[in-house]
């Protein structure tokens, strides 16, 4: 699949336009989209929460959540870890991207910027 990425405008293919895919799904709020309702997922929803040990778990799940849609079934997670920052939370996955392990990370907060893959 090619794509655009957000910030550069450059196109984008593989790995690193589902990297943009993730983010953006992760970033959305569920039903934020009028015609497309199920595109996004419900980790910010726990943003305005209280950080604690368990909303980083309910998160983790919402996170994990995600990847059972369609836009995103090319990746098996096969770990989420979220992690608190002074910003929000950031959240690293590891799994298989079409047979290869790949690693990214999602960073959730008020000001969401774009992600690059980690190798």
């Amino acid at each position: 699949m090619i794509g655009i990425d957000r910030t550069t405008g450059k196109t984008i293919d593989g790995f690193e336009q589902f990297v943009s895919r993730a983010i953006q799904m992760l970033t959305t709020p569920l039903n934020a989209r009028e015609k497309r309702p199920n595109v996004g997922s419900r980790v910010r929803e726990e943003m305005n929460k209280n950080v604690s040990d368990s909303t980083l778990s309910r998160i983790q799940a919402f996170a994990l959540e995600a990847f059972y849609t369609p836009e995103l079934r090319d990746f098996s997670p096969n770990q989420c870890i979220a992690t608190r920052t002074k910003d929000g939370v950031i959240l690293r996955f590891s799994g298989f991207y079409q047979g290869t392990a790949q690693s990214f990370e999602v960073p959730i907060s008020e000001h969401l910027p774009a992600s690059e893959p980690v190798t």
